[in-house]
């Protein structure tokens, strides 16, 4: 990958992280409607529907600063697990990849209990 498409790549996970990080801090708020009864249940239910949000939230954290440690260290776009380069196409698409298309596909093909919502 030539440079000056690394730098545009760390500007952007840059720019992403920076929108995660705000719509964190607006998610883990805890809605304040009122003191009454139905307010109370209302500010509940929506703090529990924001849960799963927060939840993909800080997974994309986590993935973005990877990514960005990956770039420091001069890691970046080499498949973690056969150590061959991941294509650029799928590093634009896809700035957090850490695997190539084959072996993220041998991986669904071994382990499809991974793509499983509820175990992300």
């Amino acid at each position: 990958m030539e440079q000056k498409d690394l730098a545009q790549l760390e500007k952007d996970i840059k720019t992403k992280l920076g929108q995660t990080e705000k719509l964190l801090d607006k998610v883990k708020k805890f809605p304040d409607y009122g003191i009454s009864e139905d307010d109370n249940i209302l500010e509940i239910e929506e703090y529990n529907e924001s849960l799963g949000l927060q939840k993909n939230l800080l997974r994309g954290r986590k993935e973005l600063k990877r990514a960005l440690k990956a770039i420091k260290r001069n890691r970046y776009g080499t498949c973690e697990s056969c150590k061959t380069s991941i294509n650029p196409e799928r590093l634009k698409i896809y700035p957090t990849a850490t695997l190539c298309v084959k072996c993220k596909s041998a991986q669904a093909k071994r382990k499809p209990w991974l793509q499983m919502p509820w175990r992300r």
